[in-house]
């Protein structure tokens, strides 16, 4: 692209470079001529642009759709990633309450046990 604009600009400046030293010398047909070899190179040079200028915006639409598609990805495996965590999280909560379940179970054994105990030792001293 810097090319092509270099190239059109140095076109131009020896454009005027040839018009301002060889004016005198040259004849009309010459001019007319040079005029139309230089137009025709710099329409060459403006198609040559244009079609640069095309391929890079296909490129900057590619790069971002391929952005695009990463970023999905990237949010789709956030979300099922999410997802185990908030299942596993449920899975612990469960195994949790079961667990606190138990232990009050145990202690109402526990409870009992003692109680059973101390009737026990009771009826014992009533014997003796």
């Amino acid at each position: 692209l810097r090319t092509i604009k270099f190239r059109l600009k140095q076109q131009q400046r020896q454009q005027q470079t040839r018009g301002n030293d060889d004016r005198q010398s040259r004849t009309s047909a010459d001019a007319t001529s040079d005029s139309s070899s230089a137009q025709s190179e710099a329409d060459e040079l403006r198609k040559m642009l244009v079609q640069q200028q095309e391929l890079m915006r296909a490129s900057l639409e590619e790069q971002r759709l391929s952005r695009d598609r990463e970023a999905k990805r990237a949010q789709e495996a956030l979300e099922l990633r999410s997802q185990r965590l908030q299942d596993e999280l449920e899975a612990i909560s469960s195994e949790l309450e079961q667990c606190k379940t138990d232990l009050g179970d145990a202690e109402a054994l526990a409870a009992k046990r003692q109680a059973t105990e101390a009737k026990l030792r009771d009826d014992v001293a009533e014997l003796r």
